[in-house]
């Protein structure tokens, strides 16, 4: 073929990109490309030299891979890449099993992954994690473990952060390595603060300060936990005062409170003496002096801040750090004018995201409360966003005796709504995304939702009673037209899209206002995350809904949680038209003889059962056995329905906290230090016997076993917390989000539940789950 006929066919990759594991790949790959290309110069008698020459065979390039310039390593690259691409574009994919890297190799390879996590936006925690996972702790090596554990903390990938945390124990107790302690115990202090286990990170602290650490990071992170310690007395003051203000339980609150205030106080004066040029915990102080009532103090630490803030104004410019701060401390010295304004500016700087204005206003609105100025006086500078959780009535069934949402009002329901919606974001500054939850029948959640998107940015979580597709066929397409579309286009648009039942729900179960409770824990535990405030919508009609989980349910239990809902009327007043339409008799379950409830669930597992010995089990069944009754015997918190088999438990609880607190009380009793007490050895069992605890909470139906001849419950929940057991830590609670959502909607005092991340369940159950970590919650 003539050479000017010749038309390369090269096959467009563009559109492909590359995982962090597929970048390990390539990068070593590449090293591979150097050292073929290495051994068959040095075959054909070439030799290094400092310059390229082709009569003396000497190049500058035969040194190991490591020490090529960049310019050389991207040549390697691009062979490595094109090869890489064709095989995945011919239907392969690629993925890395670090088990049988040679040597060399994961060198290379860890090399990259430190790169990938030293450069901002080259990949999560998590991805690095699952490629190093199965290497062992000399493989690994401090530098990534650390690198490991600062990203995934700084990304809150707090799953993964604990599983690094946890190597580096194993790998400190092995090697005794003190070198690198005081970074990995202050990660560590970080890590329990944001999962909001600070009595444990004011443990580490106390002991890193011991040691001879006084410096303003440790300082202060300590001087956080006094004010977490300050801030849960005040709030048990608060409430016991409200029950029982002259009681000797409220006058121990108190006295408790000023005792956290004042070690708070001293923390924060530390921390500013440790480094004086800090503004932040300096700061810090002059607030907490005010809270103190030491005005004279506390206006004169505010003084010295605004100095240190505006050198760092004059010097670097103003940020949203230091235009907060001065504000902050014109507050505290009284010039509300000057703060308003400082807050402002700060507040529409550009560094300047979502959770730092929320934690900014916080901070206003405790020096504004405590300055007699109302805790609302600076809101409107910071232009913060609610979180708006919606419902209302689905457009009528064909069937509707009586109708309520007809295809004429739509037209008038959806300008009420745009009208609503777009004065709302004019109060929110435009860079801040709208936070709503609800879901997508057809009616008023779509048109809200479509309604929504038109506000962008938007982050818009959509809540389902059952499966997508199952949602779109029982809640979208029997109105026909286009809502089946719209409600597919808005679940594939959606922030996040959380299906609250993973089955089917039987018709007029409770599966809608389980949906609708799980919804509104989520809407609240964001909010109180951010400290921002929720503002219920509804589309109603006026009257009594026709079951549970209806929109005045949803009115009704806003209302009753001290929200004003705001309401667009349906037929144009509270009241609906009543229109003469054909009856049809409805679709329903019948259930026979079995009803369904809402119940916790519990499974649990004995790690290491598997190492008992034939003489062992009689002393497992006394000991341990015997141990998780008397527990349960003398509990307050006792299940409904207990099932066992040898080394798995299954319970049911009639209430959440029942759940969550027998859990605690279970695992302190039968978990070896540091989760527990037991000390299984003494007892002639082996000393690492442990227990993991599973626990969610959804609709099952209650049913008289007619094999074993007693109450039980079952249902597709239970499956659910089967699922999630296997893939605890043993030692711990782990719990669904759905769990989670109702212990906050329920306020639950005794435990809390902090987020960990995302994993999949046993058995391909469900992928990528959102768990949390049930810990006792402070007192």
């Amino acid at each position: 073929m003539p050479a000017s006929a010749y038309r390369p066919r090269r096959i467009d990759a563009s559109t492909i990109e590359f995982t962090v594991e597929q970048q390990a790949i390539i990068e070593s790959l590449a090293e591979q490309v150097h050292d073929e290309w290495s051994e068959g110069r040095i075959s054909a008698g070439w030799i290094y030299g400092p310059e390229r020459s082709d009569s003396r065979k000497e190049t500058p390039c035969l040194v190991p891979y490591d020490e090529l310039p960049e310019s050389e390593k991207e040549y390697d690259r691009r062979t490595a890449v094109c090869a890489v691409k064709a095989i995945m574009l011919m239907g392969y994919d690629l993925v890395p099993n670090p088990v049988r890297l040679p040597s060399g190799s994961r060198e290379g390879m860890k090399k990259h992954l430190l790169e990938c996590l030293q450069t901002p936006g080259s990949g999560t925690a998590a991805a690095v994690w699952r490629i190093c996972e199965s290497w062992g702790n000399a493989e690994i090596g401090l530098e990534l473990l650390l690198s490991l554990a600062k990203t995934a903390l700084a990304n809150g990938e707090l799953w993964i952060c604990g599983e690094v945390l946890a190597r580096w124990h194993s790998h400190h107790e092995q090697q005794n390595d003190d070198a690198a302690d005081p970074m990995f115990r202050l990660i560590e202090a970080r890590f329990l603060v944001q999962t909001g286990a600070y009595l444990k990170a004011q443990e580490i602290l106390l002991g890193l300060t011991a040691a001879g650490h006084q410096d303003g990071e440790t300082l202060g992170l300590l001087a956080r936990t006094r004010k977490d310690a300050w801030c849960d007395a005040e709030t048990v003051r608060r409430r016991t005062e409200a029950v029982a203000p002259d009681s000797v339980e409220a006058v121990a609150a108190a006295a408790a409170a000023d005792r956290a205030l004042e070690a708070c106080r001293r923390a924060c004066m530390e921390a500013f003496a440790a480094e004086p040029g800090n503004y932040y915990p300096g700061i810090n102080a002059a607030t907490i002096h005010l809270m103190a009532g030491r005005l004279a103090e506390a206006r004169e630490l505010a003084s010295r801040v605004i100095e240190l803030c505006h050198r760092e104004v004059e010097q670097a410019g103003p940020n949203a750090w230091n235009l907060a701060t001065i504000a902050e401390a014109h507050a505290i010295l009284g010039n509300a004018d000057e703060a308003h304004r400082f807050y402002t500016e700060g507040a529409r700087q550009a560094g300047a995201g979502l959770r730092d204005v929320c934690a900014t206003r916080k901070q206003a609105r405790l020096i504004a409360g405590k300055q007699g100025w109302g805790r609302d006086r600076f809101d409107p500078c910071f232009g913060l966003p609610p979180v708006i959780v919606y419902g209302g009535h689905r457009v009528d069934e064909s069937y509707r005796a009586e109708a309520r949402f007809t295809p004429e009002m739509i037209g008038t329901v959806n300008g009420a709504i745009g009208d609503l919606l777009t004065s709302l974001r004019k109060q929110v500054q435009p860079r801040f995304p709208l936070i709503a939850f609800g879901s997508a029948a057809a009616g008023a959640d779509i048109l809200i939702a479509e309604a929504l998107t038109a506000q962008a940015p938007v982050e818009a979580t959509l809540v389902l009673s059952s499966p997508r597709e199952n949602f779109v066929q029982c809640n979208a397409e029997y109105a026909g037209s286009d809502w089946a579309d719209r409600c597919r286009e808005l679940m594939t648009g959606a922030y996040e899209v959380i299906e609250a039942s993973r089955h089917q729900p039987v018709p007029d179960s409770l599966s809608y206002q389980y949906a609708q409770e799980v919804m509104a824990g989520l809407a609240c535990m964001k909010a109180d995350f951010l400290g921002l405030d929720i503002r219920p919508v509804a589309v109603w009609d006026g009257r009594p809904g026709d079951g549970c989980g209806g929109t005045a349910d949803f009115v009704s239990f806003w209302q009753q949680r001290g929200h004003a809902v705001d309401i667009i009327a349906l037929g144009g007043g509270p009241f609906g038209t009543t229109v003469e339409r054909p009856a049809a008799p409805r679709a329903r379950f019948c259930f026979g003889f079995q009803e369904q409830h809402l119940k916790a669930m519990l499974f649990a597992d004995v790690r290491h059962f598997s190492r008992l010995t034939e003489a062992q089990l009689p002393l497992f069944v006394e000991k341990f056995m015997g141990t998780t009754s008397a527990v349960i015997a003398r509990s307050a918190h006792r299940p409904v329905v207990i099932n066992t088999w040898g080394d798995e438990f299954y319970m049911v609880f009639d209430t959440i906290e029942d759940a969550g607190m027998l859990a605690l009380e279970l695992r302190n009793a039968l978990c070896p230090p540091p989760q527990g007490e037991a000390l299984w050895e003494a007892a002639g069992l082996p000393a690492e016997l442990s227990v993991r605890f599973a626990v969610h909470a959804g609709p099952v139906f209650a049913i008289a076993d007619p094999v074993v001849r007693h109450l039980s419950f079952t249902g597709r929940h239970t499956t659910q917390t089967a699922r999630l057991e296997p893939v605890t830590k043993p030692g711990e609670i782990f719990a669904t989000r759905e769990f989670a959502a109702l212990a906050h909607l329920q306020g639950i005092r005794g435990f809390t539940c902090i987020y960990l991340g995302r994993t999949d369940l046993a058995k391909g159950y469900r992928d990528n789950e959102a768990i949390y970590q049930i810990i006792p919650q402070a007192t």
